[in-house]
């Protein structure tokens, strides 16, 4: 690559760190949620294994040495023919 930046750093905005608050608390919240099924039916695990494993997760989200970083792509474009802007 030429030219390439790391734009990946901690974020230091308030509002962004506020997000990141909210998307920790999103992901406590649902974690049970978002594994259930296919933890139990496609893995045939036991809803207590699950348990375990979802506490060990908890363990490493909110471990301050560790830090995610979560890629957002957002695409737009406009229909062939349509209406241009200029």
């Amino acid at each position: 690559m030429v030219d390439f930046t790391d734009t990946l750093q901690r974020a230091k905005d308030k509002d962004l760190k506020k997000v990141g608050s909210f998307e920790l608390a999103n992901i406590d919240t649902g974690l049970d949620a978002f594994l259930l099924r296919g933890f139990t039916s496609a893995l045939q695990r036991s809803e207590s294994e699950l348990k375990i494993m979802t506490a060990l997760a908890r363990r490493e989200l909110f471990n301050p040495r560790h830090h995610m970083n979560v890629r957002f792509v957002i695409c737009h474009g406009r229909k062939p023919g349509g209406k241009s802007n200029s």
